[in-house]
Parts: C-alpha cells; structure tokens; sequence
C-alpha cells in the first residue's frame, strides 16, 4: 500500500496562485485517470422578477366559509365579481390587500375575525 504521507519543501513547493494543478496533481489518486476541469464559459443569468414600485399599506386577514382557490373563484364568478384575484387562502383565512369589511369581501369573511396589518410589518 503506498504511503499517504506527503513531502513538502517550504522552497519549492509555496502555495500561490500558480499551484492549482500541482493541487489537483496531489488530490486525485493516479488510478482514477486524467481530471481535466470543465472549461470555464460565460452564462448570461436573466430575471424573471418584476421590481415592486408601491403596494397598499394595509393588508387583512380573517376567516372564511371557503377551502379552495377554486370555490371562491366559483363564488366570484358567480357573482359576475371580475378582477380581484389578490388574495390567498390558507387554513380557512383569507389573507388580502382588499378590505374584508366592505362589499363583496364581507360577504366572503366572517366580519368578527378580520384583522389588519400595516404591511411594511410582513
């Protein structure tokens, strides 16, 4: 078995930049091949985030008889209410930037759990 114990010279062995393949020399066991690094090439990364101008001040959160996304889009529907898509549903709470108190939001929440939240808070 050959010995794992490495000769270092202090003169001839410095560590600088001009060491990284006397390094990958002395990682890789000879048995294993060649390693030849994989070749370094430009990427260009492009974003699909949209930058946040302004949102509203106040966000509410209450309970409500709906479970799904599907049910209340049903109930928006429904009630030919077109264009507010702007909340979430989770654990049986609405959670949006509409006021829950007025119409057609109080009708979709149960009026004495409503809370609001200044949303520089979240």
């Amino acid at each position: 078995m050959a010995s794992k114990k490495i000769e270092f010279s202090k003169s001839n062995n410095r560590f600088s930049s001009n060491c990284l393949s006397q390094l990958i020399a002395l990682a890789i066991p000879s048995e294993r091949g060649i390693y030849k690094p994989p070749l370094q090439k430009e990427e260009e990364l492009v974003s699909n985030l949209l930058q946040v101008h302004s949102y509203p001040k106040v966000l509410f959160v209450g309970n409500t008889r709906f479970r799904t996304r599907k049910e209340l889009n049903g109930w928006l529907n429904e009630m030919k209410i077109h264009g507010r898509r702007e909340w979430i549903l989770k654990n049986e709470r609405i959670i949006s930037f509409h006021n829950l108190t007025e119409y057609p939001w109080s009708e979709i929440s149960d009026r004495g759990t409503i809370e609001d939240f200044e949303s520089r808070e979240l």
